[in-house]
């Protein structure tokens, strides 16, 4: 009899696979033919939006699809300058399509909205911790499991560059025709560790900023290998010399 063994995922990865603004008052923006990178049978995309308004209420992404899928709401955080720049992160099971259309709806209309757009494998489909901050710098804490990954998004005003710690910066530019910046992180992880600091620094002062980030375990979902499984040393070998005939 085959019997076929567990093998569990070894480490969940997040990389940015594409990142886009669209400048128009509305309350709903559709990036078309968005990159979502290699589909997998676990694949999740994990979506930072950012969104910058003239009023003084506060906004909110009412509702994200990927692909025509419904996403999860992870983290948000707005400015202190009465709310009216914010980032928020979403993540959806996408298992199909190498791109798509990303839809953000806001509760009300904006003047304009970002996305930076994550491929996340090997990861739980539920977030374990999340952080966010509006401070100069913008810090937090995020515990990050052991194998486990996590994700960062940041806008500034006024011309600002940013400067992270605890995440690698994937991206950071423009939002289109202003003078307002955001910017994407992420951090693989093969160790874990409690309490890991992000931070955020902005290369000026301006009221007119905020970030949010998230922590994924690895999954253990993993796929079932059986016996019959090519294993890499039996193609080595396949590889190698002929043996010299006697």
């Amino acid at each position: 009899m085959l019997l076929a063994s567990w093998v569990p995922d070894s480490r969940a990865t997040a990389h940015l696979v594409d990142d886009a603004s669209i400048n128009t008052d509305t309350n709903v923006y559709s990036f078309q033919s968005t990159r979502l990178g290699f589909p997998t049978s676990d694949r999740q995309i994990v979506v930072a939006v950012i969104g910058t308004h003239g009023g003084s209420n506060a906004r909110k992404v009412n509702t994200l699809t990927v692909g025509g899928v419904s996403a999860s709401f992870v983290v948000k955080s707005a400015s202190a300058n009465e709310d009216n720049h914010t980032v928020e992160l979403w993540a959806a099971e996408v298992l199909n399509g190498v791109d798509g259309t990303v839809e953000v709806t806001w509760d009300a209309g904006m003047s304009n909205c970002a996305i930076c757009v994550y491929r996340l494998i090997g990861a739980e489909t539920s977030a374990h911790d999340t952080g966010s901050d509006n401070g100069s710098p913008a810090t937090t804490t995020l515990d990050v499991p052991t194998g486990g990954t996590c994700i960062a998004v940041s806008f500034a005003g006024s011309s600002a560059t940013t400067t992270w710690a605890g995440a690698k910066e994937d991206v950071e530019t423009t939002l289109e025709t202003t003078t307002s910046r955001y910017t994407g992180a992420s951090q693989n992880l093969k160790s874990g560790e409690a309490g890991r600091t992000i931070t955020a620094t902005y290369s000026t002062t301006s009221a007119n900023r905020a970030m949010c980030c998230a922590s994924w375990g690895r999954s253990i979902r993993g796929r079932w290998r059986t016996p019959t499984d090519p294993r890499p040393s039996a193609r080595k070998r396949r590889a190698g010399p002929a043996p010299p005939r006697t």
